[in-house]
């Protein structure tokens, strides 16, 4: 088996949702090895869309911790609060910031209301109608 280049750990991207290290390959797709692999032993890497290998030069103590698919611990936080549709506005806010600490900005605009239109993830909109009840899901962006 020919060897195309070797990579240090710490050159490669590390996809913590699919725990795996990637490394751009000439071919424009990416050389890809499973953390799985690195904590057996294993050391090179494979692009799906050519021939070519790498060997991944590491240390065990540098490979963050495996994962077993059964382990909770990468569930996605909360983006929408269909349930809070007809609470008060201001209530709704308190609700949101409660269960999302980590948004940097939860407004309330009113309905009709203009605003930009970029996507923020750090972001709620509480759009409320004249009473100031909730008019629509909030959700973040």
């Amino acid at each position: 088996m020919s060897i195309y280049e070797e990579i240090e750990l710490e050159d490669m991207i590390f996809d913590k949702s699919e725990q795996v290290y990637n490394y751009p390959c000439p071919c424009g797709d990416k050389f890809v090895i499973g953390l799985d692999e690195l904590w057996n032993g294993e050391d090179v890497g494979v692009c799906p869309s050519c021939t070519l290998r790498i060997r991944v030069i590491y240390e065990e103590e540098a490979l963050p911790p495996y994962r077993e698919d059964s382990e909770e611990d990468s569930i996605e936080p909360k983006n929408s609060w269909p349930e809070l549709v007809g609470m008060v506005g201001m209530v709704s806010v308190d609700t949101i910031k409660n269960q999302r600490p980590d948004l940097k900005t939860v407004v309330i605009v009113q309905e009709g209301m203009m605003m930009t239109m970029d996507w923020r993830e750090d972001r709620v909109r509480v759009t409320v109608d004249k009473e100031g009840r909730v008019k629509k899901p909030p959700a973040t962006g």
